[in-house]
Parts: C-alpha cells; sequence; structure tokens
C-alpha cells in the first residue's frame, strides 16, 4: 500500500451535497472534493488538486482517494475499531479485550 493509499484510509468523509464531500484529513485539515463523471473524476481544494486540477478519483490526492473509497463502501481505519469495540462490549467482552481488539486493527492497518 503506497503513502496516499495510506492517507486516504485515515481521512472522514462526510457527504455535504450533490457531488461535494468535505474529508477531514488525519493533520486536522479539512478539504472539500467535487466530483464529476459520477464519480470518476475529482476535483480538490488541496495544493495537489489546484497544480493538478481535475483527476481520477482513483488516481488523485489522498481527498480525492478517500472519497472515492467512501463512495465504494470503505469505513475508515478508526471506525472500524470503533465499531468492533462497541460489537465486543455487546458480546460480553471485557473492556480491555475490547480495547485489545480495537488496538490490533488500527495496529495493523498503519503498518501495511
Amino acid at each position: 500500500m503506497n503513502s496516499v493509499d495510506r492517507k486516504a484510509r485515515q481521512c472522514e468523509v462526510v457527504e455535504s451535497g450533490p457531488d461535494t464531500y468535505h474529508v477531514l484529513s488525519p493533520s486536522g485539515s479539512e478539504y472539500v472534493v467535487q466530483t464529476f463523471d459520477d464519480g470518476a473524476s475529482a476535483h480538490c481544494n488541496c495544493t495537489w488538486g489546484d497544480v493538478h486540477g481535475d483527476s481520477s478519483c482513483e488516481h488523485g490526492c489522498s481527498h480525492m482517494r478517500a472519497v472515492w473509497l467512501f463512495t465504494q463502501g470503505y469505513k475508515p481505519v478508526h471506525q472500524i475499531a470503533i465499531e468492533t469495540y462497541n460489537r465486543e462490549l455487546a458480546a460480553g467482552y471485557s473492556v480491555e479485550e475490547a480495547a485489545r481488539s480495537a488496538d490490533a486493527i488500527i495496529g495493523y492497518s498503519e503498518e501495511e
């Protein structure tokens, strides 16, 4: 997995309108990605997007890639870890066991 994919998988994406997405990067910066052609291409207001213009969502900046993953049903690693933690608590696991499972998910994905 390359660095763009790693960064994209850590971003949080919220659909804010037709073909418009707000992307929160791990650094806390927020970007707006506008998609075109049924999501096949997009423009991001980050520095990379300003220099390269419209690009394929699949091969653009990490924010475009995050939107592409979001539209394909991908969930950020941290969201998966939280869901796992809550599911294990509901199933009767101890807080420590559930936390270990969540930590394993986050640790595994960051090492990829």
